[in-house]
């Protein structure tokens, strides 16, 4: 009987750890899909794209960027708050100011997880056309 309890446990132990191993998988892939979520969520704003592009020509304090637009500091604080969350910009103090950087690595990322689409659409078209 000792033999058999501890054969039963031993499947038992290792069940969990495979329960275990997908579930951290699973949780990894929907942080994965949540993050390109809020990079897609800070996209759709046309004023947030307008920083992102200011951004690209150079590095900038809020007030800099503040001088190209009409919209309210705590509007312009809130779009690079969102911008900052979805990991598109970085910001560093120096002195009294904060400097805004463009994260360039987020691009990619999302550039990759879009490429996972349409990487077998190539071969399933040469398929349907070896077909016809």
């Amino acid at each position: 009987m000792p033999k058999l309890f501890a054969l039963t446990m031993g499947r038992v132990s290792a069940t969990i750890y495979v329960v275990r191993r997908l579930s951290n998988c699973l949780k990894l892939e929907v942080d994965h899909l949540a993050s390109i979520g809020l990079t897609f969520k800070a996209l759709s704003d046309p004023n947030r794209r307008k920083i992102l592009q200011l951004l690209k020509q150079a590095d900038m304090a809020a007030g800099e960027l503040a001088e190209h637009f009409t919209i309210t500091k705590p509007s312009l604080s809130h779009h690079l708050s969102v911008l900052k969350q979805a990991g598109l910009v970085s910001d560093e103090r120096q002195g009294q100011n904060i400097i805004y950087s463009l994260e360039s690595t987020v691009f990619q990322d999302i550039i990759a997880w879009l490429m996972e689409y349409t990487a077998g659409e190539d071969a399933d078209r040469e398929g349907r056309d070896d077909r016809e």
